[in-house]
């Protein structure tokens, strides 16, 4: 990989790192506590509740009275910084019996816990885990090891949300964002793909730019002009459009090997991403936010982990499956 090359990709993990914001220096963790399965006890049921260490300051679930309790609780942690542990423990209540009591009240056992691992890498990923966590430390404390605590986390309160609600909100939620904002874009394809290239051309210097090597250095020109809408028009229809897996898979594999052939390399790609998240935010003004971005960027990397390979091991395209469209749009790009 060129210095160049290095750059442009240092520069998208730069970006992706600031998608998550946080005023005044708070970053929040947000945990929904879903449910916990099999939970041991030394009496006949437990009361369990969970305690979050590891942020500023210590969080505390609800107490349920259960093996299997259900809280859908939203908690929320505040980080000290990135990377973190956050440690977990489920600890059993001890309900005060009625009537008078003689001598000491017996303490909250714990049941058993378990760690969570907050890295830079899920910060840059702005999604969610939802993941079953075995309890640790079970048989030290006397009970059997057969406990498990099911819990969701994210950055962005949202998410958390949908999933306390039973919806999904991962692939569904990214399209519609992406399809949702792409309207917009393509209510003026003409100035947008103009703004797309003239970007594209800023992360290039001259001699590493295939159009100016080329002699299109003219944006207003008639080549660059009809060009730099079918390239805009044509990520729409790779982003947009991902339901059809096969085509698209096909499209892209074309495209990849076509621009290969063209002197296209992984550094133009890069350069292009840079471009579009560029162009797209000045496109969307008010509408541009973190998680519009993130959801740009997660539908962008299907792209990208479709078409790289082309650029370094030129796979071959295979266009049998392809729609008339998409046949038409690959002849386009070639023009």
């Amino acid at each position: 990989m060129s210095e160049l090359c290095k750059e442009l990709a240092s520069e998208l993990d730069r970006v992706a790192l600031h998608e998550v914001e946080y005023a005044e220096g708070e970053l929040f963790l947000h945990i929904l506590l879903d449910e916990a399965t099999r939970l041991p006890s030394k009496g006949a049921s437990p009361n369990p509740y969970i305690v979050i260490s590891g942020g500023r300051e210590l969080v505390q679930s609800a107490v349920q009275s259960s093996k299997s309790p259900l809280w859908n609780e939203h908690l929320k942690v505040e980080l000290k910084a990135i990377p973190c542990v956050l440690m977990c423990e489920l600890w059993d209540r001890v309900v005060a019996p009625s009537g008078p009591v003689q001598g000491m009240q017996p303490a909250d056992s714990q049941i058993g816990y378990f760690e969570v691992v907050i890295t830079e890498e899920f910060l840059r990923d702005g999604g969610y885990r939802h993941d079953w966590h075995k309890l640790e430390g079970q048989a030290k404390n006397g009970l059997p090891e057969q406990g498990k605590v099911r819990l969701a986390y994210s950055f962005k309160a949202e998410i958390l949300a949908q999933l306390r609600s039973g919806l999904h909100p991962g692939k569904q939620r990214t399209q519609q964002l992406v399809n949702e904002t792409w309207v917009i874009v393509g209510k003026d394809y003409k100035t947008h793909a103009k703004t797309f290239f003239q970007k594209f051309f800023d992360y290039l210097p001259d001699d590493n730019n295939p159009f100016t090597t080329a002699g299109h250095t003219d944006l207003d020109g008639p080549f660059m002009t009809t060009h730099s809408v079918q390239v805009l028009q044509t990520v729409g229809q790779c982003v947009v459009h991902p339901d059809v897996e096969k085509e698209l898979h096909n499209l892209l594999v074309s495209l990849g090997t076509l621009h290969k052939g063209m002197g296209i390399e992984e550094l133009h790609f890069l350069a292009m991403e840079m471009a579009l998240l560029d162009t797209l935010e000045s496109a969307l003004g008010s509408r541009w936010d973190d998680e519009v971005r993130i959801a740009w960027r997660n539908s962008f990397s299907r792209v990208h982990d479709i078409m790289l390979p082309t650029f370094r091991n030129g796979a071959p395209p295979d266009v049998a499956s392809l729609s008339g469209t998409d046949t038409a749009m690959v002849s386009r790009e070639g023009s």
